[in-house]
């Protein structure tokens, strides 16, 4: 097995910057956002989300049972993808079931958000915790500097989500902040479960409270 896994040392591992994977991910994420708040209802998501749940589970399924097409598919998509994935599951089904249980839980805004804050927020903090993360915190591979990263992009991001939807009022700015701290908290905790996910969940959960306590 040693031998087999070395054929594929240029994929990444969770500590290597891996563009590509890293652009995949906020290109998906961009994706997923805009077309949940131009185009899609609440029930039209889910039945998406319920789709592209299906469709992974069964090609991962394949692809883990027929090792040549595992192999196949490692070479064509080898730069996306990281060497733990080659022996389970890809990372796209628990961010596919945690998008499905935000739609379900929340409200557009908020979905929309706990997207971002894991296909913006994530990598932003991974990159800059990999080049400038010198202060490690909770006892894990997550740094300070990542988190503060992560802290501010997705304070930004959420002022600009919820200035375009009319919400937070005079309290825009405290919400913001609030989700910023949500974003970064849930990215950096030493759960054992993917940040996929657990990060749009948590931080999901922490704006919609923020939101019905001060609206």
């Amino acid at each position: 097995m040693k031998a087999k896994l070395a054929k594929f040392e240029s994929f990444s591992s969770r500590n290597a910057t891996h563009l590509l994977r890293r652009l995949w991910h906020l290109g998906c994420s961009l994706l997923l956002a805009y077309a949940y708040w131009e185009f899609f209802t609440k029930e039209q998501a889910l039945l998406v989300m319920t789709t592209l749940g299906t469709i992974f589970l069964l090609g991962d399924s394949f692809r883990l049972k027929y090792k040549s097409l595992n192999k196949a598919i490692f070479k064509i998509m080898g730069g996306f993808m990281r060497k733990s994935e080659m022996q389970s599951q890809s990372a796209m089904m628990p961010f596919i079931l945690s998008l499905f249980i935000v739609i379900v839980l929340f409200p557009k805004p908020v979905v929309i958000l706990s997207i971002l804050y894991l296909g913006v927020g994530d990598p932003v903090a991974s990159i800059v915790g990999i080049h400038y993360g010198n202060t490690k915190i909770f006892g894990t591979r997550k740094s300070l500097e990542g988190l503060v990263a992560n802290f501010f992009t997705t304070t930004i991001i959420t002022y600009f989500v919820l200035s375009a939807f009319g919400l937070g009022g005079s309290y825009i700015v405290l919400i913001s902040l609030i989700g910023g701290i949500g974003s970064a908290v849930s990215e950096s905790l030493p759960l054992t479960t993917d940040d996929n996910l657990h990060v749009p969940i948590i931080s999901g959960s922490v704006l919609w409270l923020v939101l019905t306590l001060l609206q």
